[in-house]
């Protein structure tokens, strides 16, 4: 267990008077003080398997900065004359903190509580997670602590765009699994395992790892609701680099529409949530995920199938066969004997002698599918087709490039986007 206290500071701008919501909320959301409650303590320690420990997490504040709120610029790299940014305001907030006497040194990370509609914000890998009285709730913050802890936004395998897995807390939005009514305001949902193990924060007792390297298998498992580590039996299942999971109706994943079994993967920190054959992305009684094609006998598949969900025994069956595939190794001369690029629908990428290793979650897939389609109708007589495919496969790579621009120039801020008012009710009416 790592004991990762936090410093809850909450600050109100200069000649602001607000101070929203009572000071028990706050005691009882951050510390043990609310046990029993579903707070942020109890919380992590769910999503974390019991690895991480909010116990000695203090409230502090209110403190009044040096600033108007007049003087905050927001999410911009580079603020105007006279402005802060955010990594502004989390220096000011830290070190008005540091003014009163409060020893950062002794916390994990702070919690930045503005007294007045502010901004909503973490700082990946950072030191701080900003809220507000408006959004103070655990699906917000949540997302936002873990930031913290390095965790970025989940997708969806295939894309690269954030927000895309509506049963894991890093893509709270408005249409996110999220539960209203708790003391709190939203709560939920949980994390995913692909998430919780990058974390190592997925407990590897309650993990069976099946391995493709063993050779060709069919195994019969049973599954337990992922956070559910009180109930005996696996908690998770590894397929190489996938993981396997289980999720039920209860306590911050009281929300999602069904007890359901979920797929992911994991590239460059992120989660990827993996679709069922036919699309679905929760998989319930009788669905069923591929990797690869069962027809191309030669190449690896492995097939998951869900053979049953009960919600009252908290229980889900699968069944999960993989087929070796040809052995190549004999067949391809170290160094290489290919001219061309080559993709074998996930697991690498090669161009002549060189490979790269690719989870097939990963976009780089989608890439190389693109590519190989804008060559591949290039010889076509109908001008039209053609040149639908080609655009659509280049729209495909601009949208990629894109993003990856936009990632790497990003500062480390992450942030979800505005809830929509059917998100749940209004925390300043919770105690």
């Amino acid at each position: 267990m790592t004991s990762t206290p936090w410093a809850v500071i909450r600050c109100k701008w200069k000649n602001s008077t607000a101070t929203p919501l009572s000071d028990s909320y706050f005691q009882d959301l951050f510390t043990t003080a609310g046990a029993g409650t579903d707070n942020m303590v109890e919380y992590f320690d769910a999503m974390s398997h019991g690895r991480v420990d909010l116990t000695g997490s203090r409230v502090f504040g209110w403190y009044e900065l040096a600033r108007p709120q007049s003087d905050y610029a927001g999410n911009v790299a580079t603020p105007p004359a006279g402005k802060i940014n955010r990594g502004g305001l989390v220096s000011l907030a830290r070190q008005t903190a540091a003014d009163n006497g409060v020893d950062l040194s002794r916390y994990f990370g702070s919690v930045i509580v503005m007294n007045t509609p502010t901004d909503l914000f973490g700082q990946l890998g950072g030191p701080a997670a900003v809220c507000d009285g408006s959004n103070v709730q655990p699906s917000m913050i949540g997302q936002e602590m873990a930031h913290v802890y390095g965790l970025d936004h989940s997708r969806r395998a295939g894309s690269a765009e954030d927000y895309r897995d509506d049963w894991d807390v890093m893509s709270t939005l408005s249409s996110c699994h999220m539960r209203p009514g708790t003391p709190y305001g939203l709560a939920g949902p949980g994390l995913n395992a692909a998430n919780m193990r990058s974390r190592g924060w997925l407990d590897r007792s309650r993990v069976l790892s099946l391995r493709s390297s063993s050779g060709g298998f069919t195994r019969r498992v049973q599954l337990r609701p992922l956070h559910a580590r009180d109930l005996p039996g696996y908690l998770a299942v590894e397929v190489d680099d996938y993981v396997i999971e289980m999720r039920e109706q209860r306590r911050w994943d009281a929300l999602i529409p069904n007890p359901a079994v979920f797929v992911h993967s994991f590239e460059d920190n992120h989660s990827y949530i993996e679709p069922a054959v036919g699309g679905r992305l929760e998989m319930l009684a009788g669905d069923r995920w591929d990797l690869g094609r069962e027809s191309v006998t030669d190449l690896p598949f492995t097939r998951v199938v869900v053979d049953r969900i009960d919600p009252a025994a908290r229980t889900a069956d699968l069944t999960i066969t993989h087929r070796a595939g040809h052995d190549f190794s004999d067949d391809i001369h170290v160094g290489g004997m290919l001219g061309t690029p080559w993709v074998d629908g996930g697991g690498f990428i090669g161009v002549g002698d060189t490979g790269l290793i690719v989870n097939p979650g990963s976009p780089l897939v989608g890439v190389a599918q693109h590519l190989v389609a804008y060559q591949t109708v290039a010889g076509l007589v109908d001008a039209n087709a053609r040149n639908a495919t080609q655009a659509a496969a280049m729209q495909y790579l601009a949208e990629f490039a894109r993003s990856e621009l936009e990632r790497l120039d990003a500062p480390t801020f992450r942030s979800p986007a505005p809830l929509t008012e059917r998100s749940g009710e209004d925390p300043s009416t919770a105690r």
